[in-house]
């Protein structure tokens, strides 16, 4: 999967893939651009490296985030609507299995960092996280975990099985299913948007019952200052997600004014048509390839254009979902 192009090639990958270094990261340099691979031995680890590569979000840099976004490691659907959300809130994304408990990597990074070791030099600026999967995937223990107290078993060592120690809160942006769960995600980016002065966001349309697709469209709409919205494959759309895209009142006003709305593969191509009831959605651009690559490809030619004079761009595995939503997050 493509997201932007130029100079710098980030590379992305985790099991699946034996060949790739997942002790760190890799370089390639040579005549052509210089090649970064990150890749862990799960997509739980190959997240957190991706974190832990980005300097901003780095806990010992000064102009880190403070929040973070959580979504489940399991659920295509939760991840890939929260790229988006997690660049507009200038924060990472990192997942973790379903269920009551954090993958113990998670709390590790959470209070130890990036170094894993008791004053290694990194601060802990994680102050609010944010989940983006509904309680019936992870559950209220986690909540109750990220904010439960830190433990040591012993003097240096942590307790990976209890609190991370959040301060700062837990919120949830989260539906019934993955098409309210994207649209609660969606609400959320336009209020935060809002908030930035930015009023006419952009709605990117595909499958939200496989995810190719709308893992190309998050990517563009993490670039493009847009949210994801989920079809019932070709059957249409829900009715939260028609509604706003559609521009339907909500608590007495517009939900917003879409500069575009993009429609992003074959099933979403069918989708819009159908909309909700019968009533259609109108897209400004319907982009749809051979397969899942060249609908990628056309997709970042059309939103990534040679105005933006990007210096890298991000591949990742079209096989997946996992490796791509990191990938996605880490170019946007």
């Amino acid at each position: 999967m493509l997201a932007a192009s130029a100079a710098t090639a980030h590379a992305y990958g985790d099991d699946t893939a034996p060949s790739l270094d997942v002790d760190g990261m890799t370089y390639v340099m040579g005549d052509g651009p210089t090649v970064l691979r990150i890749a862990g031995e799960d997509r739980i680890a190959t997240a957190i490296k991706a974190f832990c590569a980005v300097p901003k979000w780095r806990f010992n840099d000064p102009k880190r985030s403070d929040a973070l976004v959580l979504a489940s490691s399991e659920n295509f659907a939760d991840a890939l609507a929260s790229a988006p959300l997690a660049d507009v809130m200038d924060a990472p994304l990192l997942v973790t299995p379903n269920g009551s408990s954090l993958d113990p990597r998670i709390v590790s990074l959470l209070v130890l960092g990036c170094n894993g070791v008791v004053g290694g030099g990194d601060d802990r600026p994680i102050d609010t996280v944010t989940i983006t999967s509904g309680t019936g995937v992870l559950t209220e223990g986690v909540v109750k975990q990220l904010q439960a107290p830190v433990v040591w078993k012993s003097p240096g060592v942590l307790d990976t099985s209890k609190g991370a120690g959040i301060a700062g809160g837990v919120d949830r942006y989260a539906g019934l299913n993955r098409f309210q769960t994207a649209t609660a995600i969606a609400k959320r980016i336009d209020f935060l948007a809002w908030l930035a002065g930015k009023n006419n966001l952009n709605v990117f349309i595909a499958d939200g019952y496989d995810f190719p697709d709308a893992l190309a469209a998050g990517a563009a709409a993490a670039e493009r200052d847009g949210v994801v919205l989920l079809t019932m494959g070709a059957g249409g759309m829900d009715n939260t997600g028609f509604e706003f895209a559609s521009n339907y009142a909500y608590s007495g006003k517009k939900i917003m004014n879409h500069n575009e709305v993009w429609a992003v593969g074959g099933n979403a191509s069918k989708a819009v048509k159908v909309g909700f009831n019968g009533v259609p959605v109108e897209p400004a651009f319907t982009v749809v390839g051979a397969d899942r690559y060249e609908t990628a490809a056309m997709l970042a030619t059309k939103a990534f254009t040679l105005e933006d004079k990007f210096q890298d761009f991000v591949v990742a595995s079209g096989e997946q979902y996992a490796d791509a939503v990191f990938a996605g997050g880490f170019r946007g």
